[in-house]
């Protein structure tokens, strides 16, 4: 799997990037909001996902995690293509996109070329659960992470899903959100 790639920016069209990689030419689809941010000529390093299907195989890439984050989660979701996640992501940012989630706005969501209705009532559907799994959190994308990886490590150690949900909702209630992976878990664990 191709993580990540550092290279100069050779051709840019607003969704897709041709990457100079020593020598090796990458082309990466992109959404427009991750073309806006580069320059012809310049060197760059930008997240990627290398996604094979039978007959095709699509190198997409990313400006930030949170974009790249975003993206593997909409491409779970039956219906929605590598194409289709780029557009969504070049309709809005990640943030915007949860905030929409989180409110259930199907109309604003279902606006986005390509989604419908049902897609769009499919993605709240599927995706509450992984952008918003804590009560009342209205939050960016980095603690979105955060509490990610705090509640498989809760998984991880034997407790169930939703007690340590419940678990991490106790310590954001009582902590500020800004604070380490190890010092959720461990409160967590205290909480419990």
């Amino acid at each position: 799997m191709i993580a990540y790639i550092h290279g100069k920016l050779v051709q840019k069209s607003p969704t897709t990037l041709l990457m100079d990689v020593h020598g090796m030419g990458y082309l990466l689809h992109v959404s427009i909001h991750t073309a806006e941010k580069f320059q012809k000529n310049s060197f760059y390093t930008l997240w990627t996902h290398l996604h094979i299907r039978e007959d095709a195989h699509t190198l997409y890439g990313f400006s930030s995690l949170d974009e790249k984050g975003l993206f593997l989660l909409l491409i779970k979701i039956n219906g929605i293509s590598g194409n289709l996640a780029i557009t969504v992501l070049s309709t809005f940012t990640p943030s915007v996109f949860y905030q929409l989630l989180a409110e259930k706005n199907i109309k604003k969501l279902s606006s986005i070329r390509g989604i419908g209705k049902k897609i769009a009532e499919r993605m709240v559907i599927e995706l509450k659960d992984k952008v918003a799994p804590y009560e009342g959190a209205t939050m960016d994308t980095n603690t979105m992470d955060l509490l990610e990886e705090a509640l498989q490590a809760l998984i991880s150690l034997g407790i169930k899903k939703i007690e340590a949900k419940k678990m991490l909702d106790q310590v954001l209630r009582k902590h500020q959100v800004d604070i380490s992976l190890e010092k959720l878990v461990k409160l967590a664990l205290q909480a419990f």
